[in-house]
């Protein structure tokens, strides 16, 4: 949009600012970010899969729980294939890229989801 010489960003649709909200502690913020990032379906799978390898405890069971609801509507009986296909190959590329064996586990349980 563009008003005279304003201009209005939607920093929300930038994946990358997105991700960024999970690292405030505020947890309306978290909740926008995950909001923001369910939008971006499989863009946003490698920066989730980054965070679910993170130290933090916090930011790991948010990258967990937007990565699942990110793949449980791509699953979804009404879900658009070519979605599917694309959080399918996201998931595929970021396989082994968690460091701990939960991480690892949780990657394969969601990719048995997307098959």
């Amino acid at each position: 949009v563009r008003f005279r010489n304003v201009r209005i960003r939607d920093l929300d649709g930038e994946v990358d600012y997105a991700l960024r909200g999970f690292r405030r502690t505020d947890p309306q913020i978290r909740r926008t970010a995950h909001t923001a990032t369910l939008r971006h379906g499989a863009a946003a799978v490698p920066g989730l899969v980054e965070l679910m390898a993170g130290s933090d405890s916090a930011r790991s069971a948010a990258g967990r729980e937007a990565l699942f609801a990110i793949v449980a509507e791509a699953t979804a009986p009404h879900a658009n294939p070519e979605s599917r296909a694309a959080v399918r190959e996201a998931q595929e590329d970021q396989q082994g890229q968690a460091e701990s064996p939960v991480g690892k586990g949780y990657q394969g349980w969601l990719s048995g989801m997307l098959e």
